[in-house]
């Protein structure tokens, strides 16, 4: 179970983040939606990273420090691995 917003999220709540981020990115410009989704953990976010720009995942991915950072790769990476669509770069 992950952390949403500070609020711990099981995968019915990760699930709706998800498709509100698909959909949020249609309609909000780059910097909202990045604003939207800079406060969560990199659990959180590896969750959304097919679900958002690679370039808006790429920007708040920056702003993590070094070990978050790292987490967030790892995680895209083992999900990617475990029947994902290829590795995406950060």
């Amino acid at each position: 179970m992950g952390t949403c917003l500070g609020i711990a999220a099981g995968p019915g709540a990760r699930g709706a983040v998800a498709a509100r981020a698909r959909a949020a990115h249609q309609w909000l410009d780059r910097d909202a939606l990045a604003a939207a989704i800079a406060t969560l953990d990199p659990d959180d976010l590896a969750y959304l990273a097919d679900d958002v720009p690679s370039e808006v995942l790429s920007d708040i991915s920056n702003n993590l420090d070094p070990g978050q950072r790292g987490w967030l790769r790892e995680s895209i990476t083992f999900e990617e691995r475990g029947g994902g669509e290829g590795i995406r770069a950060l």
